[in-house]
């Protein structure tokens, strides 16, 4: 999936935007607060229909203004375009995908994925367990058909399953959402299965191909292994009243990541962390490829500013195998010291304005 043409009016301080984009790499370069990351937060807005960087999509409004808009032409793998526009006015979003309009978030992602990756994705995938879980979950519904459907049904299980822990009723209500928590954690375990092995190897690959090191990627499922899910939760349901929570299930999924045996926190440096994060981003978007034939679209914002030359240029080099186009915001241009760039557009931004390299 390419992103060839992008237009932007009225998002936070970019007025009116209009670019023609590179299938491979395009650097944003210019200083803080001109408008780099809001140009990065553009295209997540288009491919995910929320920003990254609030929940209210009213703060996405330039200031003075009642609506924003971002418009792309998309090319799918096998070379068709097609036209993609959010808009949002205040208090209503309203999304349409090649002239259909589209009623979910959920149908739009699976149309033009996007992964990012920003400064804080290290902190977030080292100290949230949610974050792995995210991590995980955006792959498989990707991949697995059916997915998202099952994972909701879960999700309101546990949900209400916890309401009645709250009320303190240990009878037949509690019983019934037992049952269905039971069944759907079963189906959503089943999905999880095949998936899950093929990301952690994808994670484990690229780990030991960036730091040379031996890589292990673990997967709790949320609740002791061995154990039939139904025994669990009915040997913990006192404990489970007590609490007023559901203390197990697939909700508290996590990864553990290791290299040469030792938790990534303790053998690399702050920089090499995010190219950590970087590399885990890698290994989601070429399992998304093998299996849907669909290339997301790649955003590093400011991910390389305090990284050093040669760990910059094998991240990029990394990143750039995966055959996505990358988008990459820095201050200056160079991260472009790279061999295979020949084809790469830099974008200069200013003050919201933004102007490309000829």
């Amino acid at each position: 999936m390419q992103l060839q043409r992008l237009d932007i009016q009225d998002v936070r301080c970019l007025k009116e935007v209009t670019l023609t984009l590179s299938p491979t790499l395009n650097l944003i370069v210019g200083p803080n607060g001109s408008g780099k990351t809001s140009l990065v937060e553009a295209i997540y807005l288009l491919g995910t229909g929320r920003s990254f960087r609030t929940r209210d999509p009213d703060e996405v409004i330039r200031d003075g203004q009642r609506a924003f808009s971002v418009r792309g032409a998309v090319r799918d793998e096998g070379g068709r375009i097609a036209q993609v526009a959010l808009q949002r006015v205040v208090g209503h979003t309203s999304i349409r995908f090649d002239g259909e309009t589209i009623q979910s978030a959920g149908q739009l992602v699976t149309r033009m994925p996007v992964a990012l990756v920003t400064p804080e994705t290290h902190v977030e995938m080292q100290g949230h367990p949610r974050a792995r879980r995210r991590w995980m979950d955006v792959t498989l519904f990707h991949v697995k058909p059916g997915y998202l459907d099952v994972w909701k049904r879960t999700m309101r299980s546990i949900k209400q399953r916890n309401a009645v822990l709250r009320r303190k009723r240990p009878g037949e209500e509690l019983d019934t959402w037992d049952s269905e928590l039971v069944e759907q954690t079963e189906r959503l375990d089943a999905l999880r299965r095949g998936g899950v092995s093929e990301l952690s190897e994808a994670a484990e690959t690229a780990l030991r191909q960036i730091f040379g090191r031996t890589a292990a990627v673990a997967h709790y499922r949320g609740w002791p292994h061995g154990e039939a899910y139904a025994d669990v939760l009915k040997r913990g349901r006192d404990a489970d009243l007590c609490l007023g929570s559901t203390r197990y299930g697939p909700h508290r999924a996590d990864f553990r990541f290791e290299l040469d045996g030792k938790p990534v926190g303790r053998r690399l440096s702050r920089g090499q962390l995010k190219v950590w994060a970087g590399m885990l981003m890698l290994a989601q978007v070429r399992v998304i490829a093998a299996n849907t034939r669909v290339r997301p679209v790649v955003l590093l914002d400011d991910l390389v500013s305090d990284l050093d030359k040669q760990a910059r240029d094998r991240l990029i080099r990394e990143m750039g195998t995966s055959g996505c186009q990358l988008f990459v915001t820095a201050v200056d241009e160079e991260v472009l010291g790279l061999p295979d760039a020949k084809e790469s557009a830099v974008f200069h931004v200013k003050q919201g304005e933004i102007i490309r390299n000829v």
